[in-house]
């Protein structure tokens, strides 16, 4: 569903779900900025995601251990 916004333009309406600790973050997060939670996820949301625009495909995946063991050829 896209929806239009007077000032913000076109937005995209996501729902997700979040554990209770991940969820007491965000809303302590929210209540020290004033946000709305919806704003204080999209905002970490992005930030993370121009920080970390290639997680799975950057250097970082070098650190992540791979736990796949190769089959051996008997």
């Amino acid at each position: 569903m896209i929806r239009r916004h007077r000032l913000r333009g076109p937005t995209v309406t996501m729902s997700i779900y979040l554990d209770p600790q991940t969820d007491l973050l965000i809303l302590k997060a929210k209540d020290r900025s004033g946000r709305s939670k919806s704003a204080e996820a999209l905002l970490r949301l992005r930030d993370h995601l121009e920080k970390y625009p290639d997680f799975y495909n950057s250097e970082m995946a070098e650190v992540i251990p791979n736990n796949i063991e190769p089959k051996s050829q008997n």
